[in-house]
């Protein structure tokens, strides 16, 4: 699973994504979803299930939310283990989900699934 980019929009105001079910215990797994929404609004990030292996530093397995201001990259959180992590809205209409796993660490631990969601930028959360 590669990069892919999901926008949301008035259209589609919600979208659901979630870690690739891997069945091989010697494979690592890189993947990314480039979010991004129109100007006055931003992105909340609500995970519905949360269950990756615990490791320090969340080295073996990883969700990662980064927004990029100008030429910086601002980490939004780095999450693992198995506690569902709270909402998340972006303070900006751009956010990269960053789903990393090494060799072995996705079995049996199945992942996340977490639903993208547009707000508006004058709401309060």
């Amino acid at each position: 699973m590669a990069n892919r980019s999901v926008e949301l929009s008035n259209v589609i105001p919600e979208k659901n994504i979630s870690s690739p079910i891997t069945f091989t215990s010697n494979q690592s797994v890189y993947c990314s979803w480039r979010v991004f929404v129109a100007a006055g609004y931003r992105i909340k990030i609500h995970f519905n299930s949360f269950d990756l292996v615990n490791s320090t530093n969340c080295s073996k397995a990883a969700v990662q939310l980064v927004e990029k201001r100008g030429l910086f990259s601002i980490s939004l959180g780095r999450y693992c283990g198995r506690k569902v992590p709270d909402d998340i809205v972006s303070s900006l209409g751009f956010v990269t989900v960053i789903y990393t796993a090494t060799n072995g660490s996705t079995l049996p631990h199945p992942g996340f699934q977490a639903s993208l969601s547009l707000q508006p930028a004058s709401e309060n959360i």
